[in-house]
């Protein structure tokens, strides 16, 4: 459809993650997303610290987990790539832009052995945390701490 919102609901190659207790540019990491140039994916959204938001529509692919009982980063992400459905996951902090190109540059990378990219191996599913500047937009949180 138009609003770029996917309604069928199948097993993506790439789960993109997102931990977030302050839900602010969320709505931008979604546009991000849609935007993306490689389409089989899925986000996974966990929600913290009595965070809550929504996507601006119904979206298949985005899922929101809300872990207010979990503390700290680290638990909330174990929480995020223990539900994740792709063979690959990509970590994107919840104040971040992805380029366009960004999923499918990782993959060509990875599935190709293209470029310098060495993502870890973990539990027989590779993580990527995309931070090369030139294809990964930096929005820094302006809300006060």
């Amino acid at each position: 459809d138009s609003s770029g919102c996917a309604m069928t609901v199948r097993r993506p190659r790439v789960t993109v993650f997102t931990p977030s207790h302050r839900p602010r540019f969320l709505d931008d990491c979604y546009r991000s997303l849609v935007d993306q140039t490689w389409t089989d994916w899925e986000w996974v959204v966990a929600l913290n610290g009595g965070a809550r938001w929504r996507p601006p529509c119904d979206d298949v692919r985005v899922r929101l987990i809300v872990a207010d009982e979990l503390s700290g980063v680290g638990a909330v992400k174990q929480l995020a790539c223990s539900v994740a459905l792709g063979e690959y996951l990509v970590e994107l902090d919840h104040d971040d832009l992805l380029a366009a190109d960004a999923l499918e540059d990782l993959l060509e990378q990875r599935v190709l052995g293209t470029g310098g990219h060495h993502p870890e191996q973990r539990r027989g599913r590779d993580l990527a945390h995309h931070e090369r500047r030139e294809q990964h937009r930096h929005r820094v949180l302006a809300e006060a701490l």
